[in-house]
């Protein structure tokens, strides 16, 4: 009877760790903000360093798979510790997907991917600032989503990305996807620079952009 209890236990721990540290609906995962919300830094150094979420995640991912080693018996606690470990890698992402793909719905089923998202931009003698976002989305479910797409505050110091807040870019663009579609949203943008930015980069790029996505009364960041 303590066997199976231990082993529910230890199942019970590894679930709930990799509950909250599913990046969905939003990319914080519930660790991330619980942690903000106590005051705890998550990373070492604003958005990146050491993170001491992960540290603690994988501390508990580690005692989950120890309690579910011994619990079973296993002549290999190790291997029973590495699988655990080896599954979180895999495990919530597909879970998540089929829950996109066969149960969400509204925006809840659109996936977003900032690495093959990016913006151009190109700034002319008359301080125009011109050019096109692109970013890469994707209606997981069987039916039609139409929702509003917004660029979130950069989080990169270079200045020439800073300025995209002051100017909001992309701004409650709206957007219309197919069943099952997969496709990259263009969406260009003109505006004027103001005079306290130093205009002399007249052309350039960047990618792994956040956003924000709402409709039918929700809104997500992804």
């Amino acid at each position: 009877m303590k066997s199976k209890l231990a082993v529910i236990g230890s199942a019970a721990l590894i679930l709930m760790l990799w509950a909250v540290t599913a990046k969905y609906p939003d990319r914080f995962s519930l660790l991330e903000k619980g942690m903000k919300a106590a005051g705890i830094p998550f990373w070492s150094h604003g958005n990146s360093g050491i993170s001491y979420g992960g540290i603690i995640a994988l501390a508990i991912l580690v005692a989950g798979g120890v309690l579910l080693a011994k619990s079973l018996k296993s002549p290999s606690p190790g291997l029973v510790v590495l699988g655990v470990i080896l599954a979180t890698s895999f495990v919530p992402s597909w879970f998540i997907t089929q829950y996109q793909t066969y149960v969400a719905a509204g925006i809840d089923a659109i996936a977003y991917e900032p690495r093959k998202s990016q913006c151009r931009y190109e700034i002319s003698e008359e301080r125009l600032m011109a050019g096109t976002c692109q970013f890469h989305v994707r209606n997981m479910s069987g039916r039609e989503v139409s929702f509003e797409l917004s660029m979130l505050p950069p989080e990169d110091p270079i200045e020439a990305i800073l300025l995209i807040e002051e100017l909001k870019l992309v701004d409650g663009a709206e957007v219309r996807m197919l069943p099952k579609q997969s496709r990259t949203v263009d969406i260009p943008f003109e505006t004027e620079i103001p005079p306290s930015f130093d205009a002399s980069v007249i052309s350039g790029s960047f990618s792994g952009i956040n956003i924000r996505i709402s409709g039918n009364g929700k809104t997500r960041e992804l």
